[in-house]
């Protein structure tokens, strides 16, 4: 699971995914579709509906690392 070993992640485009996803829920579109449309799990766009509920767009923000 994840990804496989040496390739690292692209934290930019996954917070882009997130704000994408963020967008179109503002916009009505139910979040079976939006995770068709940015190509992930329904329960991921599930828990960044929740995030977006709690502390708008800026909880879909990417974390700083250390």
């Amino acid at each position: 699971m994840g990804n496989p070993k040496g390739v690292r992640r692209d934290f930019e485009k996954l917070e882009q995914r997130r704000l994408l996803a963020a967008s179109l829920l503002r916009q009505g579109v139910p979040q079976a579709q939006v995770a068709r449309q940015v190509g992930v799990h329904r329960q991921s766009v599930s828990r960044w509906a929740q995030q977006l509920a709690a502390g708008g767009q800026k909880a879909l923000k990417k974390a700083g690392r250390a």
